[in-house]
């Protein structure tokens, strides 16, 4: 069967500005690993990727998913989304490099690009790794789940310090092997925070108009490019929200135009269309597939040449299919389903399974999303992961969350 003949979700595609190729039109969404070396006490001995990391990122990569974001790689030691995120940071003296080019050679093994996520938290920066945040304003994150960092509004040389560290991250990354970055703009982290008006008050530059609270974002992509070879083929692209499901966030509007100067100016390969913040979660008790496939047919239209990604609930080929027959995405995300099954995108293209494996799991965010961690940690051990379509999995799994902790 020639490439033309196959169905689109097993057809390659290629990216305009990189020139690299996706075997596939399957993408694996960052889920956050948690697994990197974490001292409280010492920063500099924070985010070291290790071994059991490299078996995860090989077990997708044998997979065969198209593109495989990691999770969220943080550019900061002080300010992180979690304990145990990989950090590149220049101040850390340690060279990662190698340790990120394991990860990248065992992903791209079976012919998969790997892509590296990379982030900072800024208000949504956990209180326990540091009681400041760094955010654009001073609007402090409020949850009954979590307590955050009080946020300081950055300083004009506080955002250029921000913007030279995802230049960094991106060289790194090229060095290691990796094919790409993608700067996470989605989900309330910091570039979120500036692109939102609700937490984005600043009368300066970088505030007000759009094109003002975007700055920051095209200030970035323009040092990621400085950073790298002028021959460098290497993605970049980014996560972002179609909205931020607050009143007054960033909305549909605001990211089509974006979308649209990202294509024209930015010299952008991916958009991967996500939705939501900590504080707004359209993730939590909702099995619906495709949740923002009528956000991504408004987006599509403003794109020439950067290719789209949707994400979002797709558990049935069917539906994912849909999208890429009707032109409304050039890739289809998902992150838990490949937690459970690592092969997912193999089935699917080979026809032995059309849906996803069923998840008797609540569904609740936290609790899947702690069960998909479970499941990849798993198998980046070399055990298979617990199937929690079998109902008694899944009522132990819930006990063991439930169980009292040791001392």
């Amino acid at each position: 069967m020639s490439e033309s003949q196959k169905p689109l979700l097993a057809q390659p595609i290629s990216f305009h500005h990189s020139k690299k190729t996706a075997r596939n039109r399957f993408l694996k969404a960052a889920m956050t690993e948690k697994l990197a070396s974490y001292d409280q006490q010492n920063p500099l001995g924070r985010g070291k990727p290790n071994d059991h990391l490299t078996g995860i990122y090989q077990r997708w990569g044998e997979g065969e998913i198209g593109v495989i974001i990691t999770g969220n790689i943080q550019v900061h030691r002080e300010h992180l989304e979690a304990p145990g995120n990989v950090i590149i940071d220049p101040e850390i003296p340690e060279d990662y490099t190698p340790y990120l080019a394991k990860i990248a050679t065992a992903a791209k093994a079976e012919g998969s690009l790997i892509i590296g996520q990379v982030s900072h938290p800024g208000r949504q920066n956990s209180i326990t790794v540091n009681p400041k945040a760094l955010s654009p304003s001073n609007v402090q994150l409020e949850l009954d789940w979590g307590k955050f960092g009080e946020p300081e509004p950055l300083t004009i040389d506080g955002i250029k310090d921000i913007v030279k560290r995802f230049a960094f991250a991106a060289r790194v990354l090229y060095n290691a092997g990796f094919d790409g970055i993608q700067i996470h703009a989605a989900h309330g982290y910091l570039v979120n925070q500036f692109l939102s008006p609700v937490t984005n008050l600043r009368t300066d530059q970088y505030g007000g108009s759009l094109e003002n609270r975007s700055r920051i974002l095209f200030e970035i992509i323009e040092a990621i490019n400085a950073a790298l070879p002028s021959n460098a083929s290497f993605i970049v692209g980014l996560k972002l929200n179609t909205g931020d499901l607050s009143e007054k966030g960033f909305n549909l509007e605001d990211a089509k135009k974006l979308a649209h100067r990202l294509d024209e100016e930015g010299g952008v390969d991916l958009i991967e269309l996500s939705g939501g913040t900590y504080s707004d979660w359209p993730f939590d008790g909702t099995e619906a597939e495709g949740l923002f496939i009528d956000s991504a047919k408004e987006i599509r239209p403003q794109l020439k040449t950067t290719r789209l990604a949707v994400t979002g609930g797709f558990l049935s080929r069917d539906v994912m299919s849909k999208v890429l027959d009707n032109n409304i995405a050039d890739f289809v995300g998902f992150g838990r389903p490949f937690a459970a099954e690592p092969d997912l995108a193999l089935k699917f293209i080979s026809g032995k399974s059309t849906k996803a494996k069923e998840n008797k799991l609540p569904p609740s965010f936290f609790i899947r999303n702690v069960a998909a961690t479970h499941q990849f940690r798993q198998f980046g051990n070399g055990e298979e992961p617990t199937d929690f379509s079998v109902q008694k999995n899944a009522d132990e799994f819930l006990a063991s969350l439930n169980a009292p902790k040791k001392a």
